[in-house]
């Protein structure tokens, strides 16, 4: 008995440090990130800007989609555009977002100035909306003042010309 106590501490023991020892190497491999940057990889600012430039896209096929319209034929138009502005491919594109999704760190740094990115430009179409309501309230303004002064002046001729008739 006493064997087969010992033979189970030591599969035990076994058993624990390979586990030990397993885990290490997963969680290892799974933290490791690529150490070199492929040629192919765009870098993270190109990156931030074609994805401004996707997420934008999609925000206008959502809207098409929206309005009860089919998008499957443009929406490879759309992308192909992007990556015409962009002066890259699909290609180059898949393997830069392959790659940056293996390296989340990178990943979430380019995310987090694309949300940057996208509420800057929110503001700055919010700023443009309220400045035309501005000067639309502006030339609104503009047109009432002037209307009333028309009016003011055809009243001042209605009355000089009623004096006029009186001295007749």
């Amino acid at each position: 008995m006493e064997m087969t106590a010992l033979f189970r501490t030591a599969t035990g023991r076994s058993f624990l440090l390979f586990f030990i020892i397993g885990l290490s190497v997963v969680s290892v491999a799974c933290s490791e990130q690529e150490k070199e940057k492929p040629a192919v990889v765009m870098d993270e600012q190109k990156m931030v800007e074609v994805m401004v430039d996707m997420h934008l896209t999609e925000a206008v096929l959502t809207r098409i989609r929206g309005a009860g319209k089919d998008v499957e034929e443009i929406s490879d138009d759309y992308y192909e555009n992007i990556f015409e502005k962009h002066n890259i491919n699909k290609k180059i594109f898949d393997k830069s977002f392959s790659y940056y999704q293996r390296n989340l760190g990178d990943m979430e740094g380019i995310y987090e100035q694309v949300i940057v990115e996208l509420n800057k430009m929110q503001r700055e179409r919010e700023m443009m909306r309220k400045n035309k309501q501005k000067e639309a309230s502006e030339e609104e303004s503009k047109s009432q003042e002037e209307n009333t002064r028309k009016s003011e002046t055809k009243k001042l001729d209605l009355r000089m010309d009623l004096k006029e008739d009186g001295k007749k």
